[in-house]
């Protein structure tokens, strides 16, 4: 089966609580309204650099990873990791292709 593959970053580094719940809340409708296409969807989120608001943080990040079976949430310490998920993907892609 086919399927297609969005990378969105999304940066938590704002300045207040509700704004933080907002933007996870906002995500969770988009992940949602994709979440029955074919479509696997990763996410390299950024943390804010006020440290009281880390507990907010640490919610939405689970809105994240609790929105879809389909999204995976990284974060930036995290990146490392990802790049290598993806290009073992893109590598499986091409060695299917070439046997296709």
């Amino acid at each position: 089966m086919a399927f297609g593959i969005a990378l969105g970053p999304v940066s938590f580094d704002l300045a207040s609580p509700e704004s933080i719940r907002d933007k996870a809340h906002k995500w969770l409708g988009q992940i949602t309204s994709v979440s029955s296409a074919d479509l696997k969807l990763y996410f390299l989120v950024g943390e804010p650099s006020q440290a009281d608001l880390k507990p907010v943080y640490q919610s939405a990040l689970n809105i994240l990873k609790k929105a879809s079976s389909s999204a995976e949430v990284f974060t930036e310490t995290d990146a490392a990791g990802l790049s290598l998920r993806l290009a073992k993907q893109v590598a499986e892609h091409e060695a299917n292709a070439a046997h296709a």
